[in-house]
C-alpha cells in the first residue's frame, strides 16, 4: 500500500442462516489507536500485523489490502475483542455486533485494509 492504512473493516458473517453470504462490517479508524481508548492501539496493532496482499482498488478508488484471520489469529482476534472496556463496546455498535457474532462461528474472516482517499490531501 503506497500510503498509511486508515480504515480496517473486518467482515463478520451473519448469525442469521437466511443472509447466508452477506457480512456484518466492523470498521475500525486506524487512528484510533492514537486518538481513543488505549484498548484501540492495540487493536489496530493487532490487525495491522497480520500478513496481508494487495487486493487492488475500492470502488470509490481506495487502494485496498486484505488478510483472513484464521486458526489461532482468529482466536487471538476473539480474545483481544473480549477485553474490550466496556465503556467502548457501549459506544460503538458494530464492536458489540461482533462480540456477538463472531464467537458463532468457525470461519475464515477476511479483514480488509483501506488506504488514502487519492482526492484528499495527504498529511502523511
Amino acid at each position: 500500500m503506497k500510503g498509511r492504512v486508515r480504515t480496517i473493516r473486518v467482515d463478520l458473517p451473519p448469525t442469521n442462516p437466511e443472509y447466508k453470504g452477506s457480512f456484518l462490517y466492523f470498521f475500525i479508524d486506524a487512528e484510533w489507536g492514537e486518538s481513543r481508548h488505549p484498548w484501540w492501539g492495540k487493536l489496530v496493532r493487532f490487525l495491522l500485523e497480520l500478513e496481508r496482499q494487495p487486493a487492488g482498488l475500492s470502488h470509490d478508488g481506495v487502494e485496498m489490502e486484505v488478510a483472513l484471520l484464521t486458526g489461532q489469529k482468529r482466536q487471538e482476534f476473539l480474545e483481544l475483542l473480549r477485553t474490550a472496556p466496556e465503556s467502548e463496546v457501549a459506544g460503538h455498535r458494530t464492536l458489540r455486533s461482533a462480540l456477538r457474532q463472531l464467537p458463532q462461528h468457525e470461519l475464515n474472516v477476511p479483514v480488509r485494509y483501506f488506504g488514502p482517499d487519492p482526492s484528499q490531501p495527504s498529511n502523511d
